[in-house]
């Protein structure tokens, strides 16, 4: 198993996968860090960034708004 890079935020699990962060883009940051919250997440914030921690991930909290669906594809692939 090579090393873990510097930037991995959390370490592996027994069959070798980690996560890191994701970025989420919202037209509400708000209400998505209370939805976040709600499932268990722990609001913080760093610098200019608000985020929701999870063990194992970080989510950020991007303020966008969508021009049109073809923009509200994920950067995981998901629709």
């Amino acid at each position: 198993m090579p090393a873990a890079a510097s930037a991995q935020p959390f370490p592996v699990n027994a069959a070798g996968v980690t996560n890191g962060h994701w970025h989420l883009n919202s037209r509400d940051i708000e209400a998505n860090k209370k939805i976040f919250v709600a499932m268990g997440g722990t609001a913080i914030k760093t610098g200019n960034f608000e985020i929701v921690r999870f063990p194992g991930v970080l989510v950020y909290l991007n303020q966008a708004a969508w021009r049109d669906a073809g923009q509200r594809r994920h950067a995981s692939g998901a629709w």
